[in-house]
């Protein structure tokens, strides 16, 4: 579930960022480089914990995790403000959803784990930008 993963960083990045006051092109570069981070981490520790699904199993997963913290960061690079905030809310809901639909134990626990490990990100992260900004 590297899609998770990367939704829930990267919008823990974004709004923590955001609501410290940075300016809408470091919430985008915090999320592209946490991405592009998290990818070769999560490719490596996919095959480690489970070499029998391969390379294409772990390569899949850390992509997955970078899309997910590269997606919800974007609307900062186009954007700012609001709108960028909103636009980035709008993301992690249709991710969190994504995740929810593709969870092996599809029905309301999943929709509610997906949502929920978010919203705590979510939170956690917008207390250390209050923290900090």
């Amino acid at each position: 579930m590297g899609l998770a993963d990367g939704t829930t960083t990267g919008t823990g990045l974004s709004l923590a960022l955001y609501i410290a006051h940075q300016p809408h092109l470091a919430v985008w570069l915090a999320g592209l480089s946490g991405g592009l981070a998290a990818f070769p981490g999560m490719a490596s520790g996919r095959y480690q914990s489970d070499p029998g699904d391969g390379i294409g199993g772990a390569v899949v997963c850390g992509g997955a995790t970078a899309a997910g913290s590269v997606l919800v960061a974007l609307p900062f690079a186009v954007a700012s403000g609001r709108a960028a905030l909103v636009a980035s809310g709008l993301v992690t809901l249709a991710l969190c959803a994504a995740v929810a639909v593709i969870r092996p134990d599809a029905g309301w626990k999943a929709w509610a784990l997906s949502y929920g490990i978010t919203a705590a990100a979510a939170v956690l992260c917008a207390g250390a930008g209050l923290l900090t900004g």
